[in-house]
């Protein structure tokens, strides 16, 4: 060896290192503890009854499954599957906002309010977190290679802590 990966590296080695040194500055706690609490980082999955609870509110998928298309003249796009999930929730002192999407296999993550979701009429579109009518029925369009594995639900109010609703 004549030096010549060290040439060649001679630039992204000491970035690496300045690199590696910032990760153990003590800035970067508290850069952690803002970043902490706004993202989905600590998952509650449900018990031996099927519920799971976050902050008092509980939720569980009452059903799992592919949805027929509403209108013929709305078809679903070739090579993609409409999925239905309906969330069945315990009521709760007060309601929360929350947001859904479908996490498949590969972790990649699928919203309900997809641009190009058929119109479904059958039953109202949304997910209640908490109040006095919690739950709802939501819809996810999946690409026909993509396995469902589970249904994310998050509020705001609850991060990090979010619901995993294993979908199988």
């Amino acid at each position: 060896m004549s030096g010549g990966w060290w040439r060649r590296n001679r630039l992204a080695l000491p970035a690496m290192v300045l690199a590696l040194g910032a990760l153990t500055w003590p800035a970067s706690e508290s850069a952690r503890e803002q970043w902490w609490p706004n993202g989905e980082h600590v998952a509650h999955s449900p018990g031996a009854d099927g519920w799971t609870t976050v902050d008092g509110v509980g939720l569980r998928l009452a059903s799992f499954g592919p949805a027929e298309a509403p209108d013929p003249d709305d078809p679903i796009p070739a090579g993609h599957t409409v999925w239905r999930a309906e969330v069945e929730g315990t009521p709760a002192d007060e309601s929360l906002s929350c947001d859904v999407t479908l996490q498949d296999t590969e972790g990649l993550r699928y919203g309900s309010r997809g641009h190009y979701l058929p119109s479904f009429d059958d039953e109202t579109f949304g997910l209640a977190c908490g109040g006095d009518e919690p739950g709802g029925v939501v819809y996810f369009m999946l690409p026909d290679d993509s396995e469902p594995h589970a249904v994310r639900v998050r509020s705001l109010s609850t991060l990090p802590d979010y619901w995993l609703l294993p979908a199988g």
